[in-house]
């Protein structure tokens, strides 16, 4: 046999060995190649697992943590607002005290339903039969900075009723202005009140109306004053001189 037909053999048995295996690494390398990254990622969550879900608990934890201090820091703020409106009202009451006549009894009340609330310009307040320090009885005065507001209508257990002087229709005896003319002021409602004055009896804005039957105390104030020459009479227009509809505290007394 020639010698470069024993080479050929050779060669073609190599190649018939070492083709099968080439051929197979050649298929195996891109198969790996796209296998990597999943099984990198399959490794990565195997490896991480416990330590995803310690994050997640650690977080849900956080979020009741922060959850418990939100309703401590709320429940604070509540107590705060009521602590801060119990100051006020104690201030109120001393102010209330503070001006009580040295000769004046009487008792503290507070209103509970104003007549922003009630109509007629009736007042609820928060002491009655059972729960007054002195005895509360009908027909006892309602003031407030020795302004006269009216009189206690109705006594119950734990409320008083009280209608005041302004109440539509209530009718009055005062001395009005500096010259305390007497004249009948009639209640309008809403602290308002009307009366009708010769024409040629001089009235001021600001004129102050006082009850003699009552110590003299003040019961309301001159605000408007409707003079018409072509008429005979004069319409005065006159109102209480607090604001009856942010009563908070008042005072129930006698004569």
């Amino acid at each position: 046999m020639p010698r470069w037909r024993a080479w050929l053999l050779v060669l073609v048995v190599v190649l018939v060995l070492a083709v099968p295996s080439l051929i197979r690494q050649g298929l195996e390398s891109p198969v790996t190649l796209l296998a990597r990254p999943a099984l990198f990622i399959d490794y990565w969550l195997h490896a991480k697992q416990d330590t995803f879900w310690d994050y997640l608990s650690r977080q849900e934890a956080l979020v009741a943590e922060n959850a418990s201090f939100r309703t401590e820091v709320n429940n604070l703020k509540s107590k705060l607002l009521a602590a801060e409106q119990v100051t006020a009202e104690y201030r109120e009451l001393r102010q209330v005290l503070g001006r009580l006549a040295s000769d004046q009894t009487g008792v503290i009340a507070k209103v509970v339903s104003s007549p922003s609330r009630s109509p007629y310009d009736v007042v609820f307040l928060d002491v009655g039969e059972d729960n007054a320090a002195l005895r509360v009885m009908p027909g006892q005065l309602i003031s407030v900075n020795n302004i006269l507001l009216g009189t206690v209508e109705a006594v119950f257990p734990r409320l008083s009723r009280g209608r005041l002087f302004s109440s539509p229709r209530q009718k009055l005896e005062v001395n009005l202005g500096p010259e305390a003319i007497p004249v009948t002021i009639v209640g309008t409602g809403g602290g308002n009140f009307v009366a009708s004055l010769p024409r040629i009896v001089t009235i001021t804005p600001g004129d102050l109306a006082s009850v003699p039957a009552l110590g003299s105390r003040v019961v309301a104030q001159v605000g408007v004053v409707d003079n018409n020459p072509e008429e005979p009479f004069q319409t005065v227009y006159l109102k209480t001189p607090v604001n009856i509809f942010t009563l908070d505290w008042v005072i129930i007394h006698d004569f």
